[in-house]
């Protein structure tokens, strides 16, 4: 029994400019999150920080969390979902995911000579 999973799973590419929405989501009934809900949800990214004023966090129910950044630059940071517990501000993971966001493609004109 997964006591955890994000939303996309895997690796999530993405252009730059595009917004990215990840949930996680807790198994309330697993022995390992018992008396933790969604409120203890948290993101971090590894790799490139993105200023705190441009991550919106939403608890879309007692287990689920979403992320949703706009706009994002191109970078290839590691999105890190760990539980924190309250009392004992130990962090528990729950999951990770490779973000790619590559620069949108330049469109081309040909001239003919």
């Amino acid at each position: 029994m997964k006591f955890s999973a994000t939303s996309p799973k895997g690796d999530i590419l993405l252009q730059e400019g595009d917004t990215l929405e990840v949930n996680c989501s807790i198994n309330l009934t697993h022995p390992r999150v018992m008396g933790l809900t969604s409120k203890h949800i948290q993101f971090s990214f590894s790799k490139h920080e993105i200023p705190d004023d441009r991550l919106q966090v939403t608890q879309l129910d007692d287990s689920t969390a979403m992320l949703r950044v706009e706009n994002m630059n191109a970078s290839t940071p590691l999105l890190r979902c760990n539980l924190r517990h309250p009392e004992t501000k130990k962090e528990i993971p729950v999951c990770d995911n490779q973000i790619d966001v590559g620069c949108k493609l330049l469109k081309m004109r040909f001239i003919n000579s």
